[in-house]
């Protein structure tokens, strides 16, 4: 990540995994495709919300959503 990519990075909203350990989700709905596993404090960018799930993005690009109930927004 270049000096500039860090600054954008660190301007735009976030989430922190609050649970130990977990999953995240290619559509808000528990039963779609895993994305990745997620482990407690991770964090996100946020994109969005729908329903019970945040939308959002990993630092490899990767979108993902995650139930509300085992995160928070920053």
């Amino acid at each position: 990540m270049t000096p500039n990519d860090f600054e954008n990075w660190k301007a735009r909203p976030k989430i922190i995994y609050t649970n130990i350990f977990g999953s995240t989700y290619s559509a808000p709905d528990q039963k779609s495709q895993v994305v990745s596993d997620h482990c407690s404090w991770g964090i996100l960018t946020l994109l969005g919300e729908e329903s019970n799930f945040y939308k959002a993005e990993y630092p490899d690009g990767r979108i993902a959503y995650i139930n509300k109930n085992r995160s928070r927004s920053l």
